[in-house]
């Protein structure tokens, strides 16, 4: 996954995901984006093939 990829996915899903889910890497160490990038990419999945 590009950094542009990355960025249209935090674009679209911030538009669709919870808030709870979005940007809890703030203050966190930039390791823990992995996890998060996972999250969004798998959201944006089910709503997109549900």
């Amino acid at each position: 996954m590009t950094s542009v990829d990355v960025d249209i996915l935090i674009a679209y899903s911030s538009k669709v995901a919870p808030d709870s889910l979005l940007f809890t890497a703030d203050g966190r160490h930039i390791d823990s984006w992995g996890g998060i990038k996972k999250n969004l990419t798998i959201t944006v999945e089910i709503l997109l093939y549900s």
